[in-house]
Formats: structure tokens, C-alpha cells, sequence
């Protein structure tokens, strides 16, 4: 059974933030924070997407039972600005479409972009030994 409210709560406490200090960042009430971690109430994605980028991580992560919250590392003073990052457009379109894709489906890909980047680092390897042997 999936636990939305409870890896919340972890990732948060292991944060060290406080459920207010979480709902002032989401620019909403404690009550609802409280009312999301007790799973009285499912966050609308567009939260969840919030959340995940507060915290680092991907709402696949937020909605996995097995997610480990203890493996992210704390976040910078509320001072500190989000990291961004520029995307070029063909990673943009990678993106994208990799998002419309279901899980398995995204899996697929992450096994055959797994196996070019092996291939790939092996040709290298093979082209650095024939120069070498020049």
C-alpha cells in the first residue's frame, strides 16, 4: 500500500524541518501538511511536484514504499537558492518524452541508455589502446 503521507513525513523530519517550516515553503498551512502525512488528505500532483523539487528527489521516490529518506542529504539554509539547471533543447525533448512514458516503458529505456553508454565506453577504450599503440 502505497504511503504518500509517511515518506513525506520522513524525508521532511530527516530534513529537520518542521511541518510548518514545510508548509510556509509550499506556501500552505500546517494543518494541511499534517492532514497530507496522517494520509487524511492525498496531495494534488502539483504539490507533490513541489515537494519533490524542495527535497531533490522524484515523485517516484515520494510515492515508492521502499523510498529511503535517510539517504538524501540535508537541504541548504532556507536562504540558500534552488540549484536550476539549463536544459538544451535535445535533453529537453529527451526529457519530455521520457515523462509520457509508463514505468516499464521508462525502464526499457534506462537499460538500453545503460547499454549504448557501455558500448560507447568501450570504443573509446579500443580507440585510446590503437592510439596508444601508434
Amino acid at each position: 500500500m502505497m504511503n504518500i503521507g509517511h515518506s513525506i513525513a520522513k524525508i521532511r523530519i530527516n530534513h529537520g524541518l518542521t511541518q510548518r517550516e514545510l508548509a510556509e515553503a509550499l506556501h500552505i498551512s500546517s494543518g494541511t501538511i499534517g492532514n497530507y502525512e496522517s494520509n487524511n488528505r492525498i496531495p494534488p500532483i502539483e504539490k507533490l511536484i513541489d515537494i519533490a523539487k524542495l527535497f531533490n528527489v522524484t515523485v517516484d521516490e515520494l510515492l515508492r514504499d521502499d523510498y529511503d529518506a535517510s539517504s538524501i542529504v540535508a537541504l541548504p539554509s532556507p536562504e540558500a537558492p534552488i540549484a536550476q539547471i539549463t536544459l538544451s533543447a535535445t535533453e529537453s525533448k529527451i526529457l519530455k518524452t521520457f515523462r509520457q512514458l509508463n514505468e516499464d516503458n521508462q525502464d526499457i529505456v534506462i537499460g538500453e541508455a545503460k547499454k549504448l553508454l557501455r558500448e560507447q565506453q568501450i570504443e573509446e577504450k579500443g580507440e585510446t589502446a590503437e592510439k596508444s599503440a601508434i
